[in-house]
């Protein structure tokens, strides 16, 4: 105990030393199982649990079968002998007689062209079976089990052009129907309604129906979305259509009637009814989410994975403590730190529409996410959306100048100037190489006499400590500069690490490097490298000598109060990384304080540009409280559980602090003076390997009189662990 308080008792007094720290002890984990899209879900009537197949992300394809775990709603992997030669756009149905998967169609490579082979799985392995008829080959096939006659029902699909011709698969052979009349035509979605004997069959023009000879359609013409799953729901008694946002009609024979509105899932990719206990009609979206429909509500169930996609890195929200991206349809989703868990936030309703490859950042100063794009290439105006974090909904700025008429730009916040900082992108179909700045109310336009190239989806961060946005990378451009908000440096004429037609970055406070993720979609390569402003030179980014370079297209993220960078999948699921330090320094908060005499909770934080590492400064800030407060102080300990014997946290009611508890130890009482806003306490640490890994435990308490009998209100508890570099 005495040698821990001698450590805490340096960390105020003593000043920076000469022992050197080790700067590379980079650690990379792997997060998540291998993730994928484009497959297919269906029940495995051996194994009674659901089983998937297939898919891939980008350009990459997966032959992965995998069984869901109820228990922990994880799929595990079934590794069979065998796989299918397909892995994506096929059609995938459960023959319940013959207790067999059956597959048929679809292809490896995306295109619009694919196989005729039949696949069937046993519970146990794949294997190819050999028919004497079989349908053309395609992908994209509608197919749905006809329980009443007990047989396979496959239609249309795609093979270059769309197909019309209706077959049926009795485990024997492929038997085509001949009818008359006309039918649907192209990829669609097919279900058995089995009370009215008829196949319901989701296509672009309508709903039709299949009574075994002929189809009849389109019904309810117009009312059918490419996003649509049709799934027969026995507790209903009746077929639903679930769209793209979890949207819920049901099927009465002539029309879709409403069930549900919208659920702010990411994106749904998979229905169906899972007769186990607790199943019903399941939906799965696209971060593997789970979700069960009861009554008119969706309920989740499972763990949410980290799966990211947003259309560039996610910014970290230090008010709040967690990370924001903007995916495609403009929806603001947050991503908590302690459980991983995103969360879609915008009300649907509010939605930015009429804007196409836009940029978008946090603005820090005013609390708010700054959306800009055009409609289109040929657009002769931006717009600009704004998202509030109060009320989760975005609306449309009308500044005096419209801003950038490019799409697929890049945005820095500026930390120091507190603003926006725009580069890049096209307009009329020309990269542009225009500067524009968002003060909170309004566009400026810089127009230096030297600058950048003209490039789209180039990589913008902001640098805190050189105090310089970094413009660096793009669609054919690798060299790198530096904006100051006045003119542009060339600091790298051209670095082939940066060759590639897509750049993302972030700002590592712990190295204090600018992080690129950077892209080539191609050859489907992504690696990251990092920025040395003094040098003015980029290197890869290794750990134990090995180049990070995850197997899909990633976005980088940043974690401040453990300074960890993280690499969240941006297609499909094929992993997410963590890099970190092999001795993070952290500063997370805990606990909540009591609430002061103007009803406001003072708080207690780490400065995310200054945290606990050995060598280096670290600042604490207290804020939130009451104008009139004058006096405070920080309360330093190694426990957050015990003190002089007494269990923490302890309740201060006793001592006429009413809704206050102690949660740090106060083995240091260290006083300090209030400002006007948020008050920093700052102390330099010893570059002393001893230091590394010690836990300490912070409070701050501050005076505030008429808040209550003893005079004085608490902040939250922050956890410290000091860090290597």
């Amino acid at each position: 105990m005495l040698a821990r308080h001698t450590l805490a008792l340096g960390l105020a007094i003593c000043l920076l030393a000469s022992v050197p720290l080790s700067c590379q002890r980079m650690v990379a984990r792997d997060l998540a199982a291998p993730r994928a899209i484009l497959h297919r879900v269906a029940l495995d009537p051996v194994r009674g649990a659901l089983l998937t197949y297939g898919g891939g992300f980008s350009r990459t394809s997966l032959r992965d079968t995998r069984h869901l775990d109820r228990s922990t709603w994880t799929w595990e992997a079934a590794n069979p002998p065998t796989e299918p030669t397909v892995n994506q756009r096929f059609g995938m149905v459960t023959d319940l007689r013959r207790e067999r998967i059956v597959l048929f169609g679809g292809n490896s490579n995306g295109s619009f062209s694919g196989t005729n082979e039949t696949w069937e799985w046993d519970g146990a392995s794949w294997s190819r079976v050999s028919l004497p008829t079989s349908p053309a080959g395609r992908v994209i096939p509608a197919m749905a089990y006809d329980s009443r006659r007990e047989v396979v029902v496959l239609h249309g699909g795609v093979q270059t052009n769309g197909l019309s011709d209706t077959w049926e698969y009795d485990g024997t052979n492929w038997r085509q129907l001949f009818y008359t009349g006309a039918g649907p035509m192209g990829p669609a979605w097919m279900v058995f309604d089995p009370l009215r004997d008829v196949m319901v069959l989701l296509a672009f023009d309508g709903t039709w129906e299949w009574d075994g000879a002929s189809w009849t359609g389109p019904l309810d013409p117009g009312r059918v979305d490419n996003d649509d799953f049709p799934i027969f729901d026995p507790t209903r008694g009746a077929v639903l259509r679930i769209g793209g946002r979890a949207d819920v009609d049901a099927w009465d024979g002539v029309r879709w009637n409403p069930v549900r509105p919208r659920l702010e899932v990411v994106w749904p990719i998979g229905f169906l009814f899972d007769p186990a206990p607790g199943g019903g009609v399941m939906l799965m979206d696209d971060e593997r989410e789970h979700w069960r429909l009861e009554g008119e509500e969706w309920l989740q169930v499972g763990p949410f994975l980290q799966r990211l996609t947003g259309m560039g890195p996610a910014r970290f929200d230090p008010t709040r403590s967690r990370h924001l991206t903007v995916d495609r349809t403009g929806r603001v989703a947050a991503r908590d730190l302690a459980t991983g868990k995103w969360r879609v936030l915008t009300v649907a309703d509010s939605l930015p529409v009429g804007v196409s490859g836009y940029a978008w950042d946090l603005d820090l100063a005013r609390d708010r996410v700054v959306l800009h794009g055009a409609p289109n290439l040929l657009s002769q105006a931006g717009r600009t959306f704004l998202w509030e974090s109060d009320t989760a909904r975005w609306t449309e700025a009308s500044p005096p100048h419209p801003g950038p008429v490019a799409v697929q730009g890049a945005m820095a916040y500026d930390l120091h100037r507190r603003v926006v900082v725009c580069v890049g992108g096209v307009a009329g179909r020309v990269a542009s190489g225009n500067v524009w700045e968002w003060d909170g109310q309004d566009w400026r336009e810089f127009a230096p006499p030297t600058g950048p190239t003209h490039r789209y989806h180039p990589g913008l961060v902001y640098d805190p400590d050189r105090r310089v946005s970094v413009l660096f990378g793009g669609q054919n451009a690798n060299d790198t500069w530096e904006w100051d908000g006045t003119s542009w440096t060339l600091r790298n004429p051209g670095d082939p690490l940066l060759d590639g037609n897509a750049a993302f970055g972030v700002y590592h406070i712990a190295r204090r490097r600018v992080l690129a993720s950077l892209h080539s979609l191609p050859t489907q390569w992504q690696r990251f490298a990092e920025w040395d402003g003094d040098a003015g030179t980029w290197s890869v980014v290794t750990t134990a000598g090995k180049a990070i370079q995850p197997s899909t297209s990633v976005l980088p993220a940043y974690v401040p109060p453990t300074a960890e960078l993280l690499a969240l999948a941006n297609e499909g699921w094929d992993g997410n990384w963590s890099l970190s330090s092999a001795d993070p320094a952290e500063a997370l908060p805990y606990g909540a304080g009591c609430r002061g005499s103007d009803g406001n909770t003072p708080t207690l934080s780490a400065d995310p540009l200054h945290l606990p590492w050995a060598g280096d400064r670290f600042d604490l800030l207290v804020q939130d409280y009451s104008a009139s407060s004058r006096l405070g102080a920080i309360l330093l300990g190694d426990s957050d559980s015990h003190w002089s014997g007494e269990p923490l946290p302890f309740d201060l009611g006793t001592a006429g602090l009413p809704g206050c508890a102690l949660l740090a130890a106060p083995d240091l009482f260290l006083p300090i003076t209030l400002t006007v806003g948020p008050t920093t306490w700052s102390v330099t640490l010893a570059a002393d390997p001893a230091l590394i890994g010690l836990r300490l435990f912070a409070q701050a308490a501050v005076q505030d009189f008429a808040a209550n009998p003893a005079g004085l209100v608490v902040t939250n508890g922050v956890a410290l662990r000091m860090g290597d570099r």
